[in-house]
């Protein structure tokens, strides 16, 4: 398994592990966060194996993961060219991005892209990025951090340097509120939180005023453990910390069995058993996943978006649901309509769209995958964007005209089209509306999702929460002309 070293250091560290090869990496000042992966310990495949034996035991984990399978071949370039590891690092002013800087002792940037830019663009989107080559060692993150780091001078410091040195697991955290920013850090902790957020009283500032360092440790499945070393200033705050940390854990009656506190003078140490690792590791990972099917969803939403206003600028309404023959027989769906307006000409010049979408003429068209259309968990030619229907939707068959005038209750306030759920996704020129069920809206809309990415008449993207959205508001979302009010 890998090893992986997390620190926290608000006033910076010169890193220096001693099991790393000879290049040093200097952190300047504002380092916030430095992450190191040893590369000769990264087993992808055994990581994968774990998974797929576990899938439907952990809800979270796919059976298969293409974005491992695509990892391990940049991985094994990286290290040929001698990588023995990566080492994130988060700056002070990176905060608000969350972007950070990634490192590798190489000299040969276009490797170190290669593995980063993949996970980079799933989790940060559109940030653009860059790299820059110093002293070995090749960085690559935003423009903006690495053009600063072209222009600005590097203040270091060791002070992380022995606490990183013994790692007794295979990943490490470490976070250390540096004695110059202390009270300043402090301060900028509520002294409670919203009232009913937690079952228990809990003074965010107080714990933060009592640690002077935090530790996590832990190894990734198969071998999966996790413990946690919180240094405090005095023996009264270790005593508050396991206070704390004993009440959130009697609120999950499900984690007693899994973790043990224990304290020793000013250390408060929690350990957590193999079965809770596991979780918080599935829980990671669903949590990066979603992160990245939102991002696809949006981003094909938005291109649908901008393709419908386009059609109804040049032609003066919306497309209908599917393109029809003088008999008025469907043929072929309004995805094939817009397919000019998404930079697919030569694919639309090239079907024949007076015949049907599953006729010889078209189904090599049918079979293709046009990225435009692809969604989240779907894989071939098939697609999840769906044009809704339902009564006093925009879509439900009545012959009203489909234009702007027609969206009475506001473009900003009416759904277009949504990413529907996995039963529900169909060729991409397959002429349909996806009816819903206007006896039971919201479990038709939801299924078993707990979200859905939807776009409105503005071209604006949302995400509807099942927990947060009441069936009369799902109602005024699709209704056109309802009246009704409605709030994202």
């Amino acid at each position: 398994m890998s090893r992986m070293i997390l620190t926290i250091a608000f006033v910076g560290a010169t890193l220096s592990i001693s099991n790393a090869q000879s290049v040093p990496l200097e952190l300047d000042q504002s380092t916030v966060s430095v992450l190191e992966i040893d590369l000769a310990k990264l087993k992808v495949d055994d990581l994968q194996s774990w998974m797929n034996e576990h899938a439907g035991e952990f809800v979270a984990l796919p059976r298969s993961n293409a974005s491992l399978a695509d990892f391990q071949p940049r991985l094994d370039a990286l290290r040929q060219a001698g990588a023995d590891r990566l080492v994130l690092v988060w700056r002070l002013q990176d905060l608000l991005q969350g972007t950070p800087l990634i490192t590798a002792p190489t000299q040969q940037p276009e490797l170190l892209s290669a593995l980063a830019l993949p996970l980079w663009k799933r989790v940060f989107e559109n940030v653009q990025t860059d790299t820059r080559v110093v002293s070995g060692w090749t960085t690559f993150g935003s423009s903006n951090a690495i053009g600063q780091l072209r222009n600005d001078s590097v203040k270091t410091t060791d002070r992380f340097t022995a606490g990183l040195a013994n790692p007794q697991l295979e990943f490490q955290w470490i976070i250390r509120f540096p004695i110059e920013s202390r009270e300043d850090l402090i301060a900028l902790w509520p002294d409670s939180f919203a009232p009913n957020w937690l079952p228990f009283t809990l003074s965010p500032r107080q714990m933060v005023q009592d640690v002077s360092s935090f530790k996590l440790e832990w190894s990734l499945p198969p071998s999966a453990a996790m413990k946690m070393t919180v240094e405090t200033i005095d023996v009264n705050a270790a005593n508050r910390i396991s206070g704390t940390v004993q009440q959130w854990i009697d609120a999950q009656p499900s984690w007693k069995p899994s973790l043990n506190v224990h304290v020793h003078d000013t250390t408060v140490t929690i350990l957590a058993n193999e079965k809770l690792a596991e979780q918080v590791f599935a829980f990671l990972v669903q949590t990066v996943n979603r992160r990245g099917d939102r991002f696809q969803a949006t981003k094909a939403l938005r291109e649908i978006g901008i393709a419908l206003h386009k059609y109804h600028a040049t032609y003066g309404t919306f497309p209908s649901p599917a393109i029809k023959n003088d008999d008025g027989v469907e043929l072929l769906s309004w995805r094939v309509a817009i397919t000019p307006f998404i930079n697919q000409e030569a694919l639309a010049n090239a079907m024949k769209l007076d015949q049907a979408w599953d006729s010889n003429a078209n189904r090599m068209f049918t079979e293709m995958v046009v990225p435009n259309f692809s969604t989240p968990g779907v894989v071939g030619p098939k697609t999840a964007i769906r044009l809704p229907a339902f009564p006093g939707s925009m879509w439900d068959g009545t012959g009203k005209p489909l234009t702007f005038r027609a969206i009475t209750d506001g473009s900003s306030n009416t759904i277009a089209a949504v990413i529907a759920p996995s039963d529900q996704v169909v060729p991409w020129t397959m002429p349909e509306v996806w009816r819903l069920d206007e006896n039971n809206l919201l479990q038709s809309f939801f299924v078993d999702r707990e979200e859905v990415t939807v776009l409105a008449f503005d071209g604006a993207v949302y995400v509807l929460k099942k927990a947060e959205t009441t069936e009369e508001q799902l109602r005024g979302l699709l209704t056109i002309a309802g009246r009704e009010p409605v709030d994202w």
